[in-house]
């Protein structure tokens, strides 16, 4: 892993780690660690109680409208040997999403709603989110649509160059 992405994401391993991570457990023994780095894409770990959390982590490459003032942008792909998850997606906005809005992302020309909550948005029920990640594993970019509580809508472009790989890496260090 490069310096330049090592410093980026261990800044980050805080934030990542209350924004998805909170559901799965909420007390952690250790801070994630990064295990590797797949093209675009980095892997964390973490231990609690002797069972593992990964997740595949990414930041945009793009967002727009430029010079709006955000917090930590981020998606994140989750597995966790404490309730068995794989796969789970969400992503981190950067702010607070307009109440009963629905974002969206795009792999391709499949497009997939979302829930929101806070800051974070999830996938609209399991059969989306396995559609997605089967997306995800064959596209090269995907673009997430939001709308903040102030009525700016966003939209942030990703690379998935490295996501299969980073999928991959996680479930196998997690034993899933």
């Amino acid at each position: 892993m490069t310096n330049k992405h090592f410093g980026a994401f261990k800044s980050l391993s805080s934030l990542i780690i209350a924004a998805t991570l909170l559901s799965v457990t909420p007390v952690f023994a250790d801070d994630p660690e990064p295990i590797s780095q797949h093209k675009d894409w980095t892997v964390f770990a973490y231990e609690e109680a002797g069972k593992k959390t990964c997740f595949a982590v990414t930041q945009p490459t793009e967002s727009l409208p430029a010079g709006v003032r955000r917090g930590s942008i981020f998606f994140s792909v989750t597995h966790s040997q404490t309730d068995k998850t794989t796969n789970a997606v969400s992503v981190a906005m950067g702010y607070p999403l307009r109440e009963n809005s629905t974002p969206t992302i795009t792999v391709g020309s499949k497009t997939f709603s979302m829930f929101a909550q806070a800051e974070t948005a999830w996938p609209a029920g399991d059969n989306v989110q396995s559609a997605l990640v089967a997306a995800m594993k064959r596209g090269q970019k995907m673009i997430i649509k939001g709308t903040s509580s102030r009525g700016t809508n966003t939209t942030d472009t990703y690379s998935l160059s490295g996501i299969t790989a980073a999928i991959g890496a996680a479930k196998t260090h997690c034993n899933l």
